[in-house]
């Protein structure tokens, strides 16, 4: 049997001092740090389906997509009840926001900045060539 995918996006979101914007997200018993994104909806196109997500998730409203760093077949599963379950497919983007004050989560979620390293350790989702990608695109151009 085929494996049926969800598609997603996530936002590499930094301030002025080089930090990401993480969330620790608590579902039921579950809890995990992620990167603010969420999966992509029927007629949405992935950079309108990433903002939505970004505000939905954090209040941002103006984030600017930066690089696409590319997209990864994840070992995240997701159940679906009366189903099987179904796997995630992310793409990753580099993104600003011009204002970074104060940030509103969902109920379920808290925000933290920390190092692009901190970032990658928190989230295990992605495979170790795309970690490198992501710390490659964190780091402070010199």
């Amino acid at each position: 049997m085929e494996m049926l995918y969800y598609l997603g996006a996530k936002a590499l979101i930094c301030n002025d001092k080089g930090e990401v914007l993480t969330l620790h997200i608590t579902n039921g018993e579950k809890s995990y740090w992620d990167f603010p994104g969420g999966r992509i909806n029927r007629s949405e196109d992935i950079e309108k389906a990433l903002k939505r997500e970004v505000q939905e998730e954090t209040g941002i409203t103006d984030v600017v997509i930066g690089e696409c760093l590319g997209t990864e077949l994840t070992s995240v599963q997701i159940p679906v009840p009366g189903d099987h379950p179904r796997g995630l497919i992310l793409t990753v983007y580099t993104c600003t926001a011009p204002v970074l004050s104060e940030i509103v989560t969902e109920p379920n979620m808290r925000a933290e900045w920390c190092t692009p390293q901190e970032a990658i350790a928190r989230n295990s989702k992605f495979s170790e060539s795309m970690r490198q990608r992501i710390l490659a695109a964190l780091q402070p151009a010199g």
